[in-house]
């Protein structure tokens, strides 16, 4: 595990970024910012807020990097810029239990599955800490009580995200932390390296649902219909399971097709033109979702970017209106309820 280095990175002489290919990645990046007390240094609509208000991650998603001047854009704009980058997933990993059995710190961590439950009981109970009656958290872990809401607080506790939220402890979620394994490869060939390192790096992703040999799995023809079909494991039907288009229910299906007829009318209405993006000059308007305000405001884009934009702030608004401020959440901005 690598080790941040703050103090280089603090200071604006160096041309340093962080890219956050996630969410989770952007929401632990910005904790620390805001822990090595950094603040936005703009933002669309105030100045100088905290880091823990906003992580504007829905912006670029996937492209999203942070800035040492407090500024965030995409990646490639900071490459082109020369900037150094780091990616954050290669110090965000580390749980530092010191901090947490110290229990004048307000900490819970957050369990969203029975798997990552058990796993965060037993490093729990590795490392000396019991129920607050005394119990062992081998014996227990209390996660169908809240079940994907299962919170576990440093005080030998559990109750549900909510309640710790409002409790204003600090949130960690577990799933960073559970598959950060360190291995020693000092005295291993390059091809058993090789090997390892591939395993490692399919276990990163998990794995798609797939119907068993003969079993039935629904898809949206190419008439709109959502049909249902026996996966023989023919070219039509790994074709549709590697373009996303294979679901396990009918409404699976049906919700994927909103999805794909939404994205498209959205995508249509865009006026911005290829040749627009040569020029700086001209103002582009990505419509995005404020979480503080809870409202949907407007960004000015300069470089380009995956995002769908307007020549206008009017424009932009016309179009969310267009397929509906509750659609444009849902499948544009894959805001989960």
């Amino acid at each position: 595990m690598k080790q941040f280095n703050w103090e280089e990175f603090k200071n604006r002489d160096n041309y340093i970024a962080v890219h956050c290919k996630t969410e989770e990645e952007a929401d632990d990046f910005c904790k620390q910012m805001h822990k090595h007390d950094m603040i936005w240094s703009r933002s669309p609509w105030e100045i100088n807020i905290s880091y823990l208000e906003e992580t504007y991650w829905k912006v670029h998603k996937a492209e999203t990097t942070y800035s040492n001047n407090g500024a965030f854009a995409s990646k490639t704009y900071y490459e082109n810029e020369n900037y150094t980058i780091l990616e954050w997933s290669d110090y965000m990993k580390e749980f530092n239990w010191e901090e947490f059995k110290d229990k004048n710190n307000q900490i819970a961590i957050h369990c969203k599955t029975e798997e990552e439950a058990d796993d965060f009981c037993k490093q729990i109970h590795k490392h000396g800490m019991k129920w607050c009656d005394g119990d062992s958290y081998l014996n227990k872990t209390n996660w169908e009580t809240y079940k994907t809401e299962t919170m576990y607080s440093n005080k030998g506790a559990f109750s549900s995200k909510t309640y710790y939220k409002n409790e204003g402890y600090t949130i960690l979620e577990w799933s960073y932390y559970m598959n950060n394994l360190t291995i020693n490869l000092e005295n291993v060939s390059d091809a058993d390296k090789e090997t390892i390192m591939g395993i490692i790096k399919k276990s990163e992703h998990p794995k798609r649902w797939r119907a068993e040999r003969a079993k039935i799995y629904y898809y949206v023809s190419d008439n709109g219909s959502v049909l249902k079909h026996c996966d023989f494991c023919d070219t039509s039907d790994d074709f549709r399971f590697n373009t996303g288009n294979y679901f396990g229910t009918e409404e699976q299906a049906k919700e994927y097709k909103k999805k794909l007829l939404t994205q498209q009318k959205y995508k249509d209405m865009s006026d911005v033109t290829a040749k627009d993006w040569e020029t700086s000059s001209i103002n582009k308007y990505l419509p995005w979702y404020n979480n503080i305000t809870g409202c949907i405001d407007t960004y000015v884009i300069f470089t380009k970017n995956s995002a769908v934009c307007f020549s206008s702030v009017k424009k932009a608004q016309e179009a969310v209106e267009a397929i509906g401020e509750d659609n444009f959440k849902k499948y544009i901005l894959e805001i989960a309820d």
